[in-house]
């Protein structure tokens, strides 16, 4: 018997994830092969069916948004922040020196 609180609950309900995320992962496979509806024949002419495609996209990326939730690590985006070496962070600084005033900055000085 499995408790569902234990940690053998836990890599089972991990095994289950993972075996529903390899599931929609083969599916994704399936769709992005089949390209039986991508074409239609009209007056013997061949001509892209764009809305087939577009739902054909539309079903990959619903799987696999599925699939990243169910098993993040194996399907899930991967951002990685590799960080090496000490913080060297040196501001840069524009200073300005001597008489570089125009006449007109001059007059909203001084109010004129």
């Amino acid at each position: 018997m499995i408790s569902a609180g234990g940690n053998l609950g836990e890599k089972l309900g991990l095994l289950i994830r993972e075996a529903q995320a390899d599931k929609l992962f083969r599916k994704i496979i399936k769709i992005a092969d089949d390209t039986g509806g991508d074409y239609t024949t009209s007056d013997s002419k061949r001509i892209v069916d764009h809305e087939n495609i577009q739902h054909s996209r539309l079903r990959v990326d619903a799987r696999k948004w599925a699939a990243a939730r169910l098993a993040p690590k194996k399907y899930g985006d991967r951002v990685e922040h590799d960080h090496k070496g000490g913080l060297n962070f040196q501001p840069a600084i524009l200073i300005q020196v001597g008489g570089g005033e125009r006449e007109d900055d001059a007059k909203l000085i001084e109010g004129d």
